[in-house]
């Protein structure tokens, strides 16, 4: 097969560097992934295609050339310029996101504009399957895949759990402090192991920034519940790798609640996975892809309809489930393993 010119879309520069979250790091590992599968990528920034001195798609002059665009939600900018330029390359996108704006928008604007050897990648078969569904004029141009963040065969190491302590029990919790996370109703099913591990110090453990609440809301939730100060540590936000993976050895178990509208994976999970550490997690979004059905909790959905502009919960879960899957787990040691 003939060699094709491989092109990468390259904006990272002009990112906050406070906003971390699974689809920023994502974005930028991705060159240094694609290299180490045997690609030579081309890099440019994504104003290149603004430039008015570029024209004809004198940017991509190979009409065998691919273009990577992972650049957020802006993939739609690189489909007009190859329309208006006259291009004849073709375009893989992604999308990192479950029901938000951002990327709702960019499909209404790519779908006249795609073309028979475009791609679309999706972090989950849950993403795949939604804008599929809102989207059938792409599927039936474009290939739409899905890729987790995993190297294709690779399986996780042998279930190797950690017998937590018998007398301090640590519950982590990793990602964004807000509300379409359920952070109000994990903290109360975390303080409630209390009562169905007497004897036992409960701790919980959190690591993520700001975003509708903080760590004095938080704080004051977990006294509310009965949790005392100690028993609430708080490891920060943007840490080093090297902290994240002290995190992860350091927990007993990591729950992860969320029915937010932006979800698409749960990248986290599959970190715990990676760390031994067994989740409790929200049967949500693509948690049958990611988990057992026995560390689920049940989603209880309120209906009513959403905005997509922000981040916001689609249902919520209940405290006291929570925290009997949560104790039923942790008794167990050795929780099914992920579905692969």
């Amino acid at each position: 097969m003939r060699e094709k010119s491989w092109h990468i879309a390259n904006f990272q520069s002009k990112v906050n560097a406070k906003a971390v979250d699974g689809a920023t790091i994502y974005s930028r590992e991705l060159r240094g992934l694609l290299e180490q599968s045997g690609l030579h990528l081309h890099t440019h920034h994504l104003e290149d295609i603004l430039d008015e001195k570029i024209n004809g798609g004198a940017l991509f002059k190979n009409s065998g050339s691919r273009v990577v665009a992972s650049v957020g939600p802006y993939a739609y900018l690189y489909h007009y310029y190859r329309e208006k330029a006259g291009g004849n390359f073709s375009i893989i996108r992604d999308i990192h996101s479950g029901a938000w704006t951002g990327y709702l928008m960019q499909e209404w604007l790519c779908t006249p504009l795609t073309r028979p050897g475009d791609a679309v990648i999706f972090p989950s078969y849950y993403a795949k399957d939604m804008y599929n569904r809102l989207f059938p004029d792409v599927a039936e141009k474009a290939t739409t895949f899905v890729s987790h963040p995993l190297f294709p065969g690779e399986k996780f190491a042998e279930w190797r759990p950690c017998k937590p302590d018998n007398s301090c029990i640590k519950i982590g919790y990793i990602g964004r402090l807000s509300r379409d996370k359920n952070l109000p109703a994990t903290l109360e099913s975390v303080a409630l192991l209390r009562e169905r591990m007497p004897g036992r110090r409960i701790e919980f453990h959190l690591l993520g920034g700001p975003y509708d609440t903080d760590i004095s809301y938080i704080s004051d939730c977990w006294k509310q519940y009965g949790g005392t100060t100690g028993s609430l540590i708080y490891w920060g936000t943007n840490v080093s790798n090297s902290k994240v993976s002290e995190f992860y050895k350091t927990i007993d178990l990591l729950v992860f609640f969320s029915t937010s509208n932006v979800e698409a994976l749960g990248r986290i999970v599959l970190e715990a996975r990676h760390w031994n550490v067994p989740v409790c997690m929200s049967a949500f979004a693509a948690a049958n892809e990611l988990s057992h059905p026995s560390q689920q909790v049940k989603v209880h959905y309120a209906p009513g309809i959403y905005s997509c502009d922000d981040c916001v919960a689609l249902g919520s879960i209940s405290a006291e489930e929570a925290s009997e899957t949560i104790a039923g787990l942790l008794d167990s040691y050795t929780p099914p393993p992920i579905n692969q």
